[in-house]
C-alpha cells in the first residue's frame, strides 16, 4: 500500500471515531437529567403544620396541564402553581382530571381561599361543560392537593405557607 493511501485510510478512521463519539455522547447526554429537569421534579413546602412535596408548574404549558391525567397523588404530595404575574385573579378547571382535589389559593404566603373536594369530571366531558373554579380575590400561587387534605391537616384561611 502506498503512503498516501495509508494516510487517507487513517484520516477516515479518525473521522469515523470522531463522528461515532459525538453520536454516542449525544445519546448518553439525552438520558441524563439536566438541572432544569431535576428542579421541576419536586420541592418541599409547608402549609400550616403539614409538610408537602410539590411539583412546580411555572411555565404556561405546565400551568395549563397541571395535574391533568394524574391518576394518583401520595398523601403529602401536590402541585404548586407559580404564576409569573402575581396578584391576579385566577380561574381553574378540571380538564382531563382523574382525581378529586382541594385547591388552595395563596396570597402573600397565606391561604386566602380553599375549594374543597373539587370532583374530577366524567371522562369525555366537553371543555364547554367543565365547571370553573375562580379565586375570590387576586392571588400569587395556587396549590392542588388530594381532596380532604385541607380538613385532615386543619388548613384554613389564614394558614401560613
Amino acid at each position: 500500500m502506498k503512503k498516501g493511501s495509508v494516510t487517507i485510510l487513517a484520516g477516515l478512521a479518525i473521522l469515523l471515531v470522531l463522528v461515532f463519539g459525538v453520536i454516542l455522547k449525544s445519546q448518553i447526554s439525552s438520558q441524563i437529567p439536566n438541572k432544569t429537569t431535576l428542579a421541576k421534579q419536586s420541592v418541599g413546602i409547608k402549609v400550616g403544620d403539614a409538610p408537602l412535596r410539590v411539583s412546580l408548574a411555572k411555565t404556561d404549558q405546565e400551568i395549563t396541564k397541571g395535574l391533568s391525567e394524574t391518576a394518583h397523588l401520595d398523601e403529602n404530595e401536590g402541585m404548586l402553581f407559580v404564576f409569573q404575574q402575581k396578584n391576579q385573579n385566577r380561574i381553574f378547571w378540571m380538564k382531563d382530571m382523574l382525581i378529586s382535589i382541594d385547591i388552595i389559593w395563596i396570597k402573600d404566603m397565606k391561604v386566602v381561599q380553599i375549594d374543597k373536594s373539587v370532583p374530577a369530571p366524567a371522562v369525555g366531558t366537553p371543555n364547554a361543560s367543565l365547571k370553573l373554579y375562580p379565586s375570590n380575590q387576586a392571588i400569587d400561587y395556587a396549590l392542588e392537593v388530594n381532596a380532604g387534605f385541607s380538613d385532615k391537616n386543619k388548613i384554613t384561611v389564614g394558614s401560613l405557607v
